[in-house]
């Protein structure tokens, strides 16, 4: 597996959420669905910096070989997940397995200038990974066991294709398929 093949794949999904962002308002962004943990920006916030505080940090150790071992071994759900290339179609809670607890973003607008550095940075990332080379070292993930710097990544990628379901759930309760007016641009419709 090559991290520019997996930066292939999250690009289609992340172009996704970014276009997405252009259907929400400030209050779309911020409401809260129930049934669900997170509203649409902590989601957001989640996929990003969470990655960040994550998936990131553990690669940056495998490729330092810090923090980790030699060919550790994965959990069996892991091994499930990785032969599936996929996490399982099955509700997850995030906080079982990730520390990150998400802050509420401020707005679309800048969320979608915080996830084209996310994707620059993807992009480098992949680079880093492939000029590396060695899938030798392996850092432990809470649920799936030791991964190594491109199971890592694949992680992203599996994280922005299965939330979708989620946003899909949220979006359903949340908004229209037109952005919300701000109550300026409402007064201004009226004139």
């Amino acid at each position: 597996m090559k991290a520019g093949k997996v930066y292939n794949d999250f690009l289609g999904n992340a172009k996704y959420w970014l276009k997405e962002l252009e259907y929400y308002g400030k209050n779309q962004f911020k409401q809260k669905v129930e049934g669900e943990v997170w509203t649409i920006g902590e989601l957001y916030d989640f996929l990003m910096n969470g990655s960040y505080e994550l998936h990131f940090e553990a690669i940056r150790n495998c490729l330092k070989k810090t923090n980790g071992e030699v060919k550790g071994k994965k959990t069996f759900i892991g091994s499930i997940v990785f032969s599936m290339g996929s996490y399982l179609p099955v509700r997850i809670k995030s906080a079982e397995y990730s520390p990150y607890q998400p802050q509420q973003l401020e707005n679309p607008e800048k969320t979608k200038d915080m996830l084209y550095r996310f994707i620059k940075e993807m992009q480098k990332l992949s680079v880093d990974i492939d000029t590396a080379g060695g899938n030798d070292y392996a850092v432990k993930h809470p649920k799936f066991g030791y991964l190594t710097a491109i199971e890592w990544y694949k992680v992203i990628e599996m994280q922005f294709k299965y939330y979708l379901r989620n946003k899909k759930r949220m979006d359903n309760s949340i908004r229209s398929y037109t952005k919300e007016k701000s109550s300026e641009e409402f007064i201004d419709d009226l004139h």
